[in-house]
């Protein structure tokens, strides 16, 4: 009995990843994506857990990036591409024409998937997290501020405090250990500082230049 339990089990296995790579090799066809056959049915997550098993005393964030880094250089010729994780397939887009499309799409093809829920509790909700109800509207009442012409104005204080960020940064690489927040903080304010000090003595220039 419990050989034929052993052996029901082992064979329903087998179906399952059979079944299942049939099932992912339909849902690849749609979009350029890594074929991983009858064996690799864990995806691309097979091939993180590759990285990650390599010792090289690299954290897991870093295996993901060069994963990532792998697979744009391999699909640069596409506009975009799949990596799975399981079941679950993720769309990377390369070109800035397939993000076109997307938002093209209508409301439906933005709305955010149940991966954007296990982050609301650290990031709120933001532009990132919100539904496209939300996010959309505020977009477009950004979008103006971030113009190039307006922006332009403002490049002197820009590129004078990234300079000082950089080296500060240049010489915090002599360190083992460096907290990174402080100075991008610093360097947020230096910059929003430097051009309301910008912006108040341009409307001195005004109020005053017509009266000389």
């Amino acid at each position: 009995m419990a050989l034929f339990f052993i052996v029901a089990v082992l064979f329903g296995a087998i179906l399952g990843l059979i079944g299942y790579s049939f099932w992912k090799e339909k849902h690849s066809q749609l979009l350029s994506c890594i074929n991983p056959g009858y064996i690799k049915n864990l995806g691309d997550l097979l091939k993180l857990l590759m990285h990650a098993a390599s010792n090289d005393g690299h954290s897991i964030c870093y295996h993901l990036t060069q994963l990532l880094k792998e697979l744009n250089e391999q699909y640069q010729q596409q506009q975009m591409f799949y990596i799975w994780r399981i079941f679950n397939p993720y769309i990377i887009f390369v070109k800035a024409e397939a993000v076109k499309q997307l938002l093209s799409k209508g409301t439906g093809a933005n709305e955010k998937s149940w991966t954007y829920d296990v982050i609301k509790p650290i990031l709120g909700t933001g532009l990132i997290t919100s539904s496209v109800d939300k996010w959309k509207p505020r977009r477009k009442l950004l979008t103006p501020c971030f113009h190039a012409d307006i922006l332009r104005g403002f490049l002197p204080v820009f590129n004078e405090h990234s300079q000082k960020f950089v080296e500060h940064l240049r010489q915090e690489t002599k360190k083992e250990f460096t907290y990174i927040g402080t100075p991008v903080t610093l360097t947020a304010l230096d910059i929003i500082y430097g051009n309301i000090k910008v912006k108040k003595e341009r409307k001195k220039t005004l109020s005053v230049t017509p009266m000389s």
